[in-house]
């Protein structure tokens, strides 16, 4: 007695098979779909397998490559059932089958049934290999020759687009997925098929998957590449579309991976925010970030540090010495003053030689603290051998009060008077 499991999507095959197969004592269970097929194969372990090569829900193809990466099925034997034999006439041995059998007359399929039963059970080479049982008994079709012809242009394009293709069936389950599918999740189909659309993301993304699916009657949804969803830790754009067609009804789920392209965007944000010549942030950038932390602050109620510092006598340098030893005065005081802030602070270059620092948490630092750990810093860079110049430094600090608060405008234009008022104090002292 053999163990047997047919999947068909036709109950009279179905009945057919059933009642062929269990009047010669063997045990058979039956599904109609590539999905049930898979589900049933988690608790049954069949001897042999009878797949319809043309079924709603995973076909025979994609079926018997899947159940063919399952390593627990490897000694199944497969026999294709095909309604297309005359038409396609493939070679199932390449996507794992042992044997295929048109599908015609049932007195003539009988024996073609019992025939392949008989030849695998005596351990007979495989029945595959181009050799179709029982297609002297059928005709081909010039429709579906043609339908055929159209899956084939299909499948061609699906398998070859950069976006991931997904198809759900009503019950939100992976029915089909292309191999670009299968690269943006980082699962294999044995693995990828049968699973609810939702088990494919992280848990922080399974209610915004959900609620674009609960909407779909409604039409066509999407998640944007402004609010991309993390996927195998890339980040994707989604597309849902439904599909009618008649009682197979269906979902179209397509992924595009965004993540270079994001990055890309990133690095031209970043650069438009950035001063090239020491990698701080510019002006723009600076006070884009400084307004941000300034509501933050007002919601928070802690106080805030802006600190406006401007390298003393860079014109003098570049006159002397030349532009490029001016720009390095410039990398260098970038240099000084990230390691006299923390990382936690906002360093910019504003323009020419000024720069500015937004300390977010002051809470331990006084003025007086902070002016000693920045001169300390720029004593010690000065100390350093073979230095052309000493590099000298004005800053003035204004503080931002939750409780009297101004705007940014007016707290720069506080950091900048204490800086030139320091500045103006070096001048005459040097006098």
């Amino acid at each position: 007695m053999k163990k047997i499991l047919v999947v068909d999507n036709d109950v009279m095959i179905l009945k057919f098979m059933s009642d062929l197969l269990e009047k010669e004592g063997h045990h058979v269970l039956t599904t109609q779909d590539g999905l049930s097929a898979l589900e049933k194969l988690k608790t049954y372990r069949p001897d042999i397998i009878f797949i319809d090569l043309i079924m709603p829900n995973i076909d025979g193809e994609k079926l018997s490559r899947t159940i063919r990466k399952i390593p627990e099925l490897n000694d199944v034997h497969i026999v294709i059932v095909s309604a297309v034999a005359a038409e396609e006439k493939i070679d199932v041995s390449e996507f794992g089958a042992n044997a295929c059998i048109a599908k015609g007359p049932f007195a003539k399929m009988s024996g073609h049934i019992l025939y392949t039963l008989d030849r695998l059970g005596n351990k007979a080479p495989d029945c595959a290999h181009g050799n179709i049982i029982g297609l002297e008994n059928i005709h081909s079709r010039k429709i579906t020759r043609e339908l055929l012809s159209c899956k084939k242009h299909y499948d061609a394009i699906l398998n070859n687009i950069s976006e991931g293709i997904l198809e759900l069936n009503l019950n939100n389950k992976i029915i089909y997925a292309n191999p670009f599918a299968h690269l943006i999740t980082g699962r294999s189909e044995e693995k990828l098929l049968g699973l609810n659309l939702t088990d494919i993301f992280d848990a922080s993304h399974k209610a915004r998957v959900m609620e674009l699916i609960h909407l779909i009657d409604s039409g066509q949804h999407k998640i944007n590449d402004d609010s991309s969803l993390i996927l195998n830790g890339k980040m994707v754009s989604m597309n849902v579309l439904p599909v009618d067609d008649g009682d197979n009804r269906s979902v179209i789920v397509i992924l595009n991976d965004i993540t270079e392209r994001k990055r890309m965007e990133n690095e031209i944000r970043d650069l438009s925010l950035r001063d090239h010549l020491t990698n701080l942030y510019n002006r723009r950038g600076f006070i884009s970030l400084a307004e941000q932390q300034i509501k933050m602050a007002q919601r928070s109620e802690k106080k805030i540090q802006l600190t406006f510092i401007d390298v003393d006598d860079l014109k003098l340098i570049n006159d002397d010495l030349g532009h490029d030893e001016g720009d390095k005065a410039l990398t260098e005081t970038a240099h000084i003053l990230r390691h006299a802030f923390r990382q936690s602070d906002i360093i910019a270059r504003i323009g020419g030689d000024e720069f500015a620092v937004l300390s977010i948490d002051i809470s331990d630092l006084s003025s007086q603290a902070f002016s000693k750990r920045l001169q300390e810093k720029i004593d010690e860079f000065n100390a350093k051998d073979s230095r052309k110049y000493e590099l000298s430094m004005s800053w003035g600090a204004a503080l931002f009060d939750p409780k009297a608060p101004v705007s940014m405008d007016e707290l720069m234009s506080s950091a900048d008077k204490l800086m030139y008022t320091q500045k103006r104090a070096k001048q005459k002292a040097d006098f």
